[in-house]
């Protein structure tokens, strides 16, 4: 065998090692999409929403949070989503319902992308309360929990698919307190709960999310803000339930994942009670994942 074909085995099983060793990464999350008015209440019927997000990623980091070579890759997700609330009331709260298809786009170079842009079918309850009052503060929330399906385009043979492979509950709470005229706080909390990958012993560890707005109203129907998201995991990614998998067999001691962004936010709601949302938001301190750049368009409408 020349040298040369030596050279390019040593690196063919180098990278294949890497490959296996690499623990799954956290999937699909509530990344930004909502923030701005995360609580506010809705009245009973049918809302559609859609919502544009497109990402760039400049570096991606390691465990320490230093930087480490990557692809570089742009991906472009849109979520259509049917809302209906009922006058049906538990808890003194409207219950409501919603049911949201991705679609979704990556390009980048090196690697290899399913072409199929099907996300997973997610669905799930929650009840909504409407113009709470603590300490005589003014307060909208709501609470529900979601249920991710595998159902979208998967394929193993490609490094990036629209399907994230696996099942995900995740129980939410967003809440919009106006503590002062024109002033406006709303987070959404997401607690994220993997099963294993289809057919794969790698699963996820459990994550907290925290989408996030400072909201004030300049004029009537138009918001401007401080809009962004926080990702922190709570437990070590595990292989046939081991935590301790990826340190004991590849020497990776930290699989946690970590970033924070920030970034301004506007929004507007016409006559017609169509609400417009455009925010831009900037990562930083990531741990374990890419960092970079999001903008988001969000429309929504009563039907």
């Amino acid at each position: 065998m020349k040298k040369r074909d030596v050279l390019l085995l040593l690196i063919f099983l180098l990278f294949g090692e890497l490959a296996r060793a690499q623990d799954p990464k956290i999937p699909g999350g509530n990344f930004g999409f909502n923030n701005m008015g995360a609580g506010r209440w809705n009245a009973p019927g049918w809302y559609y929403v859609q919502y544009l997000q497109v990402y760039s990623n400049t570096s991606t980091r390691d465990g320490k949070g230093d930087p480490i070579p990557g692809p570089k890759l742009t991906s472009i997700v849109t979520l259509q989503q049917l809302i209906f609330v009922s006058k049906l009331t538990l808890l003194n709260g409207n219950v409501a319902f919603n049911t949201l298809i991705p679609l979704v786009t990556t390009s980048a170079s090196q690697v290899s992308i399913n072409p199929n842009p099907l996300g997973d079918l997610l669905i799930g309850p929650y009840i909504e309360w409407n113009d709470q009052k603590v300490l005589g503060i003014d307060m909208f929330y709501r609470l529900g929990v979601n249920v991710s399906f595998p159902t979208g385009a998967f394929n193993e043979r490609f490094d990036f698919n629209s399907s994230l492979h696996r099942y995900r509950i995740f129980p939410h709470l967003e809440l919009t307190v106006v503590p002062v005229a024109k002033l406006a706080i709303s987070v959404k909390n997401n607690m994220y709960f993997f099963t294993r990958e289809v057919g794969s012993p790698k699963k996820t560890g459990t994550a907290y999310n925290l989408n996030y707005a400072i909201e004030y109203t300049v004029a009537n129907r138009l918001i401007i803000g401080a809009v962004g998201y926080y990702l922190t995991q709570l437990t070590q990614d595990s292989y046939n339930g081991d935590q301790n998998y990826y340190r004991n067999n590849y020497g990776i001691d930290e699989t946690k994942e970590r970033v924070f962004a920030i970034g301004p936010g506007v929004g507007y709601t016409t006559h017609n009670k169509l609400s417009l949302e455009l925010k831009a938001m900037w990562e930083t301190g990531a741990v374990n994942r890419r960092q970079g750049f999001r903008s988001t368009l969000v429309i929504a409408f009563p039907l």
